[in-house]
């Protein structure tokens, strides 16, 4: 889970510029400016630039990206302020498929195909990019107790997804020529987002709390085209490409269309309690309105409503001694659109998060010491209906548990030292009567074992302090393909995580 901030104008000079070169021809320059426009400091700019040039390990996979985002922000007092945020980004490459399994991991008579083997069509496959969005940040303190914050985004993106699609098995015992499919594909999709809150401070007795209550409001709507065509199978030994036409396009039955209208009303309460405790107490209702149809057929258009109120409560105890364990649990649901054989709407599917864990930050030492274990689970998921399988019905279950553990330290006055491990283990834990080999299968792209190690050391000591030099590790264990059963839980739509909570409110650092 990403939460993605963008830079904010600065009142103290920015200045930094970036360049790039590396491996497939990379080339990339950056930038990044933020200054007063004024000697007040009233007005205030933030400019971020970025583009690259490169091409991929893959053959005939390029990586460019073009991305601008102009900020304002003015500020006339220090009561109030508001923030003029917007950004043009457009992606240039190619969807890269896969390679077969025949030739990868299973054994082929023509022995293994290059990784750096494309399996599309060069001229045809394409991913062109296109998205901006416009939004205000706005906040007004209406005295040292009482705050007001509005914000709001509209976003809009672009995107031709045209691709080739390659089988897992060759077509003949030679093992040499693989089938191929091709994939015409438009998406475009709009959304404008509102978010408003009351922020409260006050006191009672020996706690003091911040209470907040807000609404929000999100509108988006999603189109995607897709066609399919036929193309002449391909040598993954000895590709020739544009050797025979493609047949003539044919639509594809996920072409879609999809409206979403939210809204939730929120309410949140953190008391702290002789600055020992730390409890928090939230809720959510929320209300739905969705409207789903086939792209080429739009009078057999499905609507439903729905609401649902969920919650989450978690504490931290921090201990003279640096120790600080912590505990939650969250809820969340999830819009399932469609209709079961019976016509009847599907139901939100509802997730369960609980986490407990606990932090150590010895006293006179620059080190942070993490350990946290977890579960979420969602219900109500879409499975195959047992009595006919051309439908879906909500009897399935998803599961994920692990446990992640990180240390930060410094070592000396000029090392840094971050190591982190997470054990997951994520898989359904309940299937259809049709499908029983699926209750207990693993989902997909989730190893169960991720590994990092990072470190950084500053040059002072040699009269260097503004240089640094920083390497590191990632290990990432085997995983599955993807599976019909994706643990969505993993999704909380409302849900800060409580870490990040922790951190937003300066109780750790």
């Amino acid at each position: 889970m990403i939460n993605a901030v963008s830079k904010r104008p600065t009142s103290a000079p920015l200045r930094e510029v970036n360049f790039q070169v590396g491996s497939f021809d990379r080339r990339q320059v950056s930038a990044d400016f933020s200054d007063s426009l004024d000697e007040d400091g009233e007005f205030s700019y933030r400019l971020t630039m970025l583009r690259r040039d490169s091409n991929t390990f893959v053959d005939h996979v390029p990586d460019d990206r073009t991305y601008i985002a102009p900020a304002l922000k003015w500020q006339p007092n220090e009561n109030t302020s508001l923030t003029l945020l917007s950004e043009y980004q457009r992606d240039e490459t190619t969807y890269i498929y896969g390679l077969p399994a025949s030739g990868t991991i299973l054994a082929n008579p023509n022995g293994d195909i290059p990784r750096d083997r494309f399996v599309g069509e060069p001229g045809f496959d394409d991913y062109d990019n296109e998205s901006y969005s416009l939004g205000y940040l706005f906040e007004h303190d209406f005295s040292n107790r009482l705050k007001l914050r509005h914000n709001l985004r509209s976003f809009h993106s672009d995107r031709n997804f045209d691709n080739v699609g390659i089988s897992q098995q060759p077509q003949s015992s030679a093992g040499r020529l693989f089938s191929r499919t091709a994939h015409d594909r438009r998406d475009a999709s709009r959304a404008i987002s509102s978010d408003t809150s009351l922020q409260y401070d006050w006191e009672a007795g020996t706690t003091t709390n911040t209470s907040l209550v807000g609404l929000d409001y999100v509108r988006q709507r999603h189109e995607t085209e897709r066609y399919q065509q036929s193309i002449p199978a391909l040598d993954l030994y000895n590709p020739a490409y544009g050797s025979g036409q493609l047949s003539e396009s044919t639509p594809n039955n996920y072409s879609n269309l999809s409206r979403k209208q939210q809204v939730g009303l929120y309410v949140q309460n953190q008391m702290k309690i002789a600055d020992k405790w730390v409890v928090m107490l939230g809720g959510r209702q929320d209300w739905t309105d969705t409207e789903a149809a086939r792209y080429f057929d739009p009078s057999q258009e499905q609507q439903q409503d729905d609401d649902a109120f969920t919650g989450r409560v978690g504490f931290v105890y921090l201990a003279d001694n640096g120790l600080a364990p912590f505990a939650s649990f969250s809820q969340s649901f999830e819009v399932a659109t469609g209709t079961d054989r019976n016509g009847n709407q599907f139901e939100p599917t509802q997730g369960e998060q609980y986490e407990v864990g606990i932090r150590y930050q010895p006293k006179g030492f620059d080190t942070m010491l993490t350990a946290t274990a977890y579960e979420l689970t969602q219900d109500n998921v879409l499975v195959a209906d047992p009595v006919n399988t051309n439908f879906q019905t909500q009897i399935g279950e998803v599961r994920s548990r692990g446990v992640e553990l990180e240390a930060k330290t410094e070592i000396g006055l000029n090392a840094n030292l971050v190591a982190a491990y997470a054990y997951t283990d994520a898989r359904t834990t309940k299937s259809s009567p049709a499908t029983p080999e699926k209750a207990g299968e693993r989902t997909g792209q989730a190893p169960y074992n991720q590994f990092s190690l990072w470190g950084d050391y500053r040059l002072s000591d040699f009269g260097l302090p503004g240089l640094k030099l920083g390497a590191g590790v990632r290990y990432v264990g085997s995983t599955l393909p993807n599976a019909p059963l994706m643990a969505k839980c993993l999704i909380l739509p409302w849900l800060m995580p409580w870490s990040a909570m922790r951190r937003a409110h300066g109780y750790f650092p």
